[in-house]
């Protein structure tokens, strides 16, 4: 059986370590609309750091098909952020709340073909923000697009993430099962 994996990094993890505990500053990005949507990129600001959340491109095999699909990563801002803020594109939505806990989603799908599994596909598909009184997820909109949703909620009951499930439909051949874990970060 085919395994795939887009996973963040350990260092990555340890970027997303360093945000806990400090101010949430704002969010930004080139092509950030209504502080909802962007292609690409978004970058977050805390008081004590810059990160930029990005979808890159990579060649991987799923089921026997070599394509590019879009990964999520996570690096520290530098130029992006400066680019956003020149647009104009920063949104403070949550600004001077503390950055308690980070979560990352992570999905798996398992693809089976005539009742024997052929992939096991893993990615992460979203960074979760617990702030002082709301929560902030900038995810993937789907498994084969370059867009970022940012999602806001008032708990992590009433947060609403896309379901990527229906993205892997099931015919009389192929089986795929969809499961979302949330990985504590910080």
């Amino acid at each position: 059986m085919q395994v795939t994996e887009l996973v963040l990094s350990e260092a990555e993890r340890r970027l997303l370590v360093s945000l806990r505990g400090s101010e949430w500053v704002h969010l930004s990005g080139e092509t950030l609309v209504q502080s909802e949507f962007a292609w690409e990129s978004i970058c977050v600001q805390t008081s004590d750091a810059a990160i930029e959340i990005a979808l890159d491109r990579e060649v991987v095999e799923i089921a026997s098909d070599v394509d590019e699909y879009p990964a999520l990563h996570v690096r520290a801002a530098g130029a992006a952020a400066k680019a956003a803020e020149r647009s104009g594109r920063i949104y403070f939505q949550n600004r001077g709340e503390r950055v308690l806990k980070i979560w990352v989603i992570r999905d798996t799908v398992v693809g089976i073909r005539t009742e024997y599994p052929e992939f096991t596909y893993v990615a992460d598909v979203a960074v979760v923000f617990e702030l002082d009184t709301h929560w902030v997820a900038i995810e993937r909109d789907s498994y084969f697009s370059d867009a970022l949703l940012v999602v806001r909620s008032d708990s992590q009951a009433d947060l609403s993430l896309p379901d990527t499930e229906d993205e892997w439909e099931s015919d009389l051949l192929d089986q795929y099962t969809v499961s979302r874990d949330w990985i504590p970060i910080a």
